[in-house]
């Protein structure tokens, strides 16, 4: 009963915490779009996956100088020398940023978190479902903002525990993002 005494205040101060932090953040979400690689290497290591596009979205809360914020990436990885064979990759990610000032218009960002990917793999015509794997999500950027409401992303991620159900690996991208405030 003590314990439960407990869990049920830390719970009520959490709740607290959060409806005051949300009183006085600043929402912002964003699109964007880069390049990645990925170090999986299929086929039980002998082949090799080509660089996609990926495309990201980016929902986050923001106070001052830190945010958590939360991404959905989506890349899908055709193997060297083969247009049938390919990886796709789903990733969430939860992340803690940190923002620093440069300036009037420049920030340096860094952020540091979890990761859950799906793979799904094609191979000769049928699509088989990888593993969910759990990871983590670490990067850094600068931010050029527009205006008070619009800003620009450029930012490096890596992402840890990929797995297609043979391999584990990584996914490191650049992309560049459009971000509104609101």
């Amino acid at each position: 009963m003590r314990c439960y005494r407990c869990m049920h205040k830390a719970g009520l101060g959490l709740a607290i915490l959060l409806l005051s932090t949300a009183a006085i953040a600043e929402s912002y979400i964003g699109l964007g779009v880069g390049s990645a690689s990925n170090d999986l290497k299929p086929l039980f290591g002998t082949q090799t996956l080509e660089d996609s596009p990926m495309a990201k979205v980016i929902i986050g809360v923001r106070t001052d100088n830190h945010a958590i914020e939360l991404d959905i990436s989506l890349g899908n990885f055709e193997w060297v020398g083969s247009n049938a064979n390919s990886h796709t990759v789903v990733n969430v990610s939860f992340n803690l940023v940190g923002f620093m000032p440069v300036g009037d218009v420049l920030e340096v960002f860094g952020k540091l978190g979890g990761n859950m990917s799906s793979t799904a793999v094609e191979f000769g015509g049928t699509v088989y479902e990888g593993e969910s794997g759990f990871g983590l999500s670490y990067g850094g950027g600068l931010i050029f903002n527009v205006s008070e409401d619009f800003s620009f992303r450029a930012e490096y991620q890596g992402l840890t525990g990929i797995d297609d159900g043979v391999d584990t690996g990584n996914i490191e991208w650049l992309s560049l993002q459009a971000v509104l405030d609101f």
